[in-house]
């Protein structure tokens, strides 16, 4: 279990304070696949960045099963290690280098070493852990047949495809045997069918290791495919949570995240029909063509929010 209680991230810049996470709170289950969707600069990175602490959080807790609770306050870290009666401590980089042990992180431009092969790609986490080197290529080797790239094992990264580079990447970061796996918009640089093999390759390794998973997309066809859960964020805070996938609702009339037509396109831009504010909850309703497949985005101009072109766009605010 992930529990983030009251998250804060503030960034500060000449024009002001910048709420990037603000006041978030989530329970992600032991083995689920959760995923966390919104536009860019919604918050979504920062938030995953500060589970692993690579962004340490301004104020706000973050529990994790079988390692205990992190919280900050005022600038200064804490951490209280699990059971009852523990005591709180200052936060060192030995329990972040800890935490860090039982959760791997892949991203959406790989992050591979361009000098190195497949092999040395997957090794470099297990240097310095002491293991012995034939250890350490067992391991390798046990990693590659798991992401089905044992025939790569002496290939350099300019020689692979796009979905073989992730695989690449996915293999590296459980090569500590992490229990969590953070992705951060994983699938965004591949193409259709890429997207679809990474997708199933963590929907397999979620049930062979019972990995948690912690995905951020802004592609609601991805959370259809693999999340048991979905959080919808917006400005910094958490705008809806469901179970996934809630975008497949019966054809009619659906409620939508947000509070302006845009932002409530998230979840409902297939062909929309009509578009009108309620005017006791605020929130906009979409009536969608039955049949059509839910996607979302601002526009058919911006590729990462596609419309069916020809379709037009989001209608204005009501």
């Amino acid at each position: 279990m992930i529990e983030i209680s009251e998250v804060t991230k503030i960034f500060k810049n000449k024009e002001g304070d910048l709420h990037a996470v603000n006041q978030v709170s989530l329970s992600i289950g032991d083995g689920q696949i959760y995923g966390i969707a919104g536009y860019s600069g919604a918050g979504k990175s920062t938030l995953v960045r500060c589970i692993n602490f690579l962004e340490k959080p301004d104020s706000g807790s973050i529990s994790v099963s079988g390692f205990g609770t992190i919280r900050h306050q005022d600038g200064k870290g804490y951490y209280r290690p699990e059971g009852e009666g523990a005591g709180e401590t200052a936060l060192t980089e030995k329990h972040l280098k800890a935490l860090r042990r039982d959760i791997g992180m892949i991203f959406q431009h790989f992050n591979l070493l361009d000098r190195n092969t497949v092999f040395e790609n997957v090794a470099y986490p297990l240097r310095h852990t002491g293991l012995k080197k034939q250890q350490i290529k067992d391991r390798v080797l046990e990693l590659l047949d798991l992401v089905d790239l044992r025939d790569k094992v002496n290939a350099y990264p300019c020689e692979l495809s796009g979905g073989q580079k992730q695989r690449v990447a996915i293999a590296r970061a459980l090569a500590n045997n992490p229990k969590i796996l953070l992705s951060d918009e994983a699938t965004s640089a591949l193409d259709p069918d890429a997207t679809e093999s990474i997708l199933k390759l963590l929907k397999d390794l979620n049930r062979k290791l019972n990995l948690t998973i912690v995905l951020i997309t802004h592609e609601m066809a991805v959370v259809k495919a693999i999340c048991d859960r979905v959080a919808v964020m917006e400005k910094g805070r958490v705008a809806e949570e469901n179970g996934a996938p809630y975008a497949s609702l019966r054809p009619g009339k659906m409620h939508a995240c947000g509070h302006d037509a845009h932002n409530a396109s998230l979840i409902g831009a297939a062909r929309i029909l009509s578009a009108n504010r309620d005017k006791f909850s605020g929130k906009v309703i979409f009536t969608w063509q039955p049949g059509e497949e839910i996607g979302y985005g601002r526009g058919a101009e911006d590729r990462r929010f596609p419309f069916r072109r020809g379709e037009g766009h989001p209608p204005a605010q009501t």
